[in-house]
């Protein structure tokens, strides 16, 4: 059995923590999602510094489809959902990933959510996770090399 372990979106945006190490110049997000029904409005990924908005990316339900892996028109869906920024680049430093959403809302039976993994090489904890539901979202970032 498979258990997919996520935190619903509901009126107060998500976050995750990262820890960027070095200097990183990407395109893309991949924030690792699940939709269950059909939920309407718009998802909203941030990329922030503290309270500053370095990056913003608004995905209509089109193109959360468009931009999803896999087949998204059914009625669940878990998987990677790509947030395209165009060229951006990061300094080392701490910053906050956001997931919020516009003109939507939160049902118990139609919902987005973003799944946390157990295992992350894109996202190594430090210490250690006492409750699974602590481990941190699933993401993956889109590197130039």
């Amino acid at each position: 059995m498979t258990t997919v372990l996520y935190e619903e979106l509901q009126a107060t945006p998500i976050e995750q923590d990262i820890v960027v190490t070095e200097r990183i110049s990407f395109h893309a997000l991949r924030l690792y999602l699940i939709k269950s029904l059909s939920p309407a409005g718009n998802l909203i990924c941030k990329i922030k510094k503290g309270a500053t908005v370095v990056a913003e990316k608004q995905l209509t339900s089109a193109e959360i489809e468009a931009n999803a892996d896999g087949v998204t028109s059914t009625n669940y869906f878990h998987g990677f959902v790509k947030f395209p920024f165009g060229d951006l680049s990061l300094n080392p430093g701490d910053y906050t990933i956001e997931l919020s959403s516009s003109g939507y809302s939160f049902t118990a039976t139609s919902f987005y959510g973003w799944v946390k993994e157990f295992e992350n090489r894109s996202n190594q904890l430090t210490g250690t996770v006492s409750i699974v539901a602590d481990n941190p979202h699933s993401f993956q970032i889109w590197e130039y090399k």
